[in-house]
């Protein structure tokens, strides 16, 4: 995704809906443009393309954490 959002919203554990303090841009760069690295949780976090692909990516993969780009306000 070349659109990086600063902003991105981090979540993990879906079903309990835990947004994760963290922003993207606070998260370690990887060789993969959308992955990074959370030093707290030492963890890789997905950027997914929406909350729906973030969800679909953690209900796959449980215990993946995902950042999605924050809804602009309407």
């Amino acid at each position: 995704m070349s659109n990086t959002p600063e902003n991105a919203i981090v979540h993990d554990s879906p079903e309990y809906g835990f947004e994760c303090p963290q922003t993207w841009d606070a998260l370690a760069p990887t060789d993969d443009d959308n992955v990074r690295y959370c030093k707290d949780c030492q963890t890789n976090v997905t950027l997914c393309g929406s909350l729906e692909d973030a969800v679909a990516l953690m209900n796959r993969q449980p215990g993946t954490c995902a950042a999605y780009p924050k809804p602009k306000p309407e």
